[in-house]
């Protein structure tokens, strides 16, 4: 397995960032993002299928002393999902070429889990911008965020929509032909 780790401005100086000599004695790649606040992302991917993440800063104050939360997602699309984020960041606007995808996250995914990850990681505009969902339709497909499937396939995600109060096998079909078209 390998690792990539990304840190925030300052996290590179020995004051700041503690483990960063230990990170990079273990050979381990890291980009740091130097301009301050902007990586703002807590997340780890694990092996393609476990995402941690939250508010939850990965440092002895987040552990002693902060009020902290971390959630544990066991889910390989929203593990793509975050992956694909990850890659993004390090890639495309720190440009750091990492061969992130090849070795970090599942090779194995599909149409469908891809769909899965972008209804999940929607926001409210974007679900806005489906025919028929408004303000208040967006906002309760956002709460209801992440939609789980047991098989990941076309009606199993429309099943997983029409179960939002107020969507229905109509507003469903259009979610996922705006976000998956041609999904089979």
């Amino acid at each position: 397995m390998k690792v990539y780790i990304l840190l925030d401005d300052g996290q590179d100086s020995a004051a700041q960032g503690r483990e960063y000599p230990n990170l990079l004695a273990a050979g381990i790649p890291i980009g740091v993002e130097h301009v301050s606040g902007l990586l703002h992302d807590k997340f780890a991917v694990i092996d393609g299928e476990l995402v941690i993440t939250g508010s939850y800063n990965w440092t002895e104050s987040a552990n002693e002393a902060n009020f902290e939360n971390a959630v544990f997602i066991a889910c390989p699309a929203i593990a793509q999902a975050y992956t694909d984020e990850f890659a993004r960041i390090a890639n495309g606007v720190l440009g750091l070429g990492w061969p992130i995808g090849e070795e970090i996250g599942r090779s194995t995914s599909t149409p469908c889990a891809d769909c899965l990850a972008r209804i999940n990681g929607a926001t409210r505009d974007e679900f806005e911008a489906v025919d028929g969902i408004g303000e208040a339709l967006s906002e309760s497909l956002v709460a209801a965020q992440p939609y789980a499937v047991s098989d990941c396939n076309r009606a199993g995600i429309l099943a997983a929509l029409e179960a939002v109060d107020g969507i229905g096998p109509v507003r469903a079909e259009a979610i996922v032909n705006w976000f998956c078209p041609g999904l089979e």
